[in-house]
């Protein structure tokens, strides 16, 4: 287990410290089964938009859907991220993100996303919980790329990283998504988003 890998229940301000001071830290089985067996109901019950931008800047390959959080959300992803925010609240330290967009990624075997990080847009935090099947999750600490952790994300494990202003001005990591070895792989992203300013990284 590295230094940024917890197992729930744990500490808020723990995990917290983890992703101030490396920029990354995840949490194994922080969503519990009942819950999260009603958010992936929810999540199924959409219906995702491929995307395959194999040419792009940042080739990736996946189905997605965004919602406001929480007025377009349903019941239980609305649910699970006020479970989230009052975990967040009971650190002790001040944690000043207010999500309001989510985003729903399923990943077949053949899915990925290459090396990045989130738009400068995505303040705070982001949060990122696999709801089924396994992948690898490869993170870069601190900034550096010779730092690189792998975290073997399964269902109800919550990463989270670091985000403009939680900080300093821009300490976001890059990070990437591996082929899953457990297909799909099904995620769902908490984030606070700015308007759009024309930044695209």
């Amino acid at each position: 287990m590295s230094a940024i890998e917890f197992d729930y229940p744990v500490a808020a301000n723990h995990c917290m410290q983890a992703v101030r001071d490396n920029g990354a830290a995840a949490i194994r089985d922080f969503l519990q089964p009942g819950l999260l067996a009603d958010v992936l109901l929810a999540i199924n019950s959409q219906q995702l938009t491929s995307t395959d931008n194999l040419d792009a800047q940042i080739p990736e390959r996946y189905a997605s859907k965004h919602f406001v959080f929480p007025h377009e959300c349903q019941p239980a992803i609305r649910q699970y991220g006020e479970f989230l925010l009052h975990w967040l609240g009971s650190s002790g330290q001040p944690v000043e993100w207010a999500p309001n967009d989510v985003l729903i990624q399923r990943y077949g075997p053949e899915d990925f996303i290459v090396r990045h990080r989130d738009y400068k847009r995505s303040i705070g935090l982001v949060a990122v919980t696999t709801l089924y099947g396994e992948a690898p999750f490869y993170v870069e600490l601190d900034g550096r790329h010779d730092k690189e952790t792998c975290v073997n994300t399964r269902p109800g494990t919550l990463v989270l990283m670091r985000g403009p202003g939680l900080t300093y001005a821009d300490g976001r990591p890059y990070h990437r998504a591996g082929l899953p070895t457990s297909a799909p792989r099904i995620a769902v992203t908490y984030r606070q988003t700015i308007p759009k300013s024309g930044e695209i990284s």
